[in-house]
């Protein structure tokens, strides 16, 4: 999503140069695609893993139980490896159990100070989730994020766009939006089956955003409540969806089709301030999908 490039052609004739007409630019571009399918023992990433830069879009199929899909890319000379030993070292140091040491929380900061979230998707066994996004010129990492460590890197290099010209974003029927005060905006009423967008207008921390069936009448009081619990809740239904971890300013959309109801939103990403899970500090909502 570049800017557009004027292009100028140029041609000595006679000692004097004339300059020809720059070229009309498509009014529209396609989107690449990519199809991910995660199991317990293979992350699979087909398609092309080279193209200029673009709205892309993603499907993830999960395969087994749930998974998770995550885009990201490393800042200067920071790695996967790097991204792991800062996660262990928080976990191992009280981010397990949602209360870190100082040292664990200076090592999370270093992990979002080095790495750029650009969403993903998660999916519920035997479903698929799609997701569009904006990929700049660079080099980025799809990983599968469905436990404490992401792991299974699967490379795309994304190259600079000569036409500055992206895909159309697809048509959404609602926002949803994670706040700096670690809350959600945007409508309460939301597609059963269908395509939202999803944005980070937070000033301060990534966010994710994950939809979980709950029964009728479930509050978010008891949603919180549940995080602290060692046994899985009664008000938990089967049904769930959401997006991974998408960084400050960044957006995606994601299409879906999950059992019309009742469902909590909420958000697992730890505070860059405290290592507290978002959900933890209040970033959780009711909202209804028909």
């Amino acid at each position: 999503m570049g800017a557009g490039v004027a292009l100028v052609a140029a041609a000595g004739l006679a000692g004097a140069a004339q300059v020809s007409a720059a070229p009309t630019l498509p009014t529209s571009s396609v989107a690449p695609t990519l199809s991910a399918r995660i199991s317990g023992h293979s992350f699979t990433l087909t398609g092309d893993r080279s193209f200029p830069s673009n709205r892309v879009t993603v499907t993830l199929h999960a395969v087994g139980n749930e998974r998770t899909l995550e885009i990201l890319r490393f800042k200067g000379s920071y790695t996967l490896s790097d991204l792991h030993a800062d996660l262990i070292y928080f976990f191992k140091h009280g981010g397990e159990n949602g209360k870190p040491t100082h040292a664990a929380i200076r090592h999370l900061d270093h992990a979002i100070g080095h790495v750029a979230f650009y969403g993903g998707a998660d999916a519920a066994a035997g479903k698929t989730a799609t997701e569009t996004v904006v990929l700049p010129a660079g080099k980025y990492t799809f990983l599968d994020d469905s436990g404490n460590l992401p792991k299974r890197p699967r490379i795309v290099h994304v190259s600079a766009n000569p036409t500055g010209v992206a895909a159309p974003a697809p048509s959404t029927q609602a926002m949803q939006t994670m706040k700096t005060d670690r809350r959600f905006g945007g409508p309460t009423s939301l597609p059963a089956t269908g395509t939202i967008s999803i944005v980070n207008h937070s000033t301060e921390s990534p966010h994710q955003l994950f939809l979980q069936h709950v029964k009728k009448g479930t509050t978010r009081k008891q949603v919180e409540r549940s995080f602290r619990s060692q046994s899985r809740p009664s008000f938990i239904l089967n049904g769930s969806v959401g997006a991974d971890v998408l960084g400050k300013g960044k957006s995606q959309t994601l299409q879906y089709s999950v059992p019309k109801g009742t469902y909590a939103e909420f958000c697992f990403f730890p505070d860059p301030k405290t290592g507290l899970p978002h959900a933890f500090m209040g970033m959780v909502r009711i909202v209804h999908l028909s």
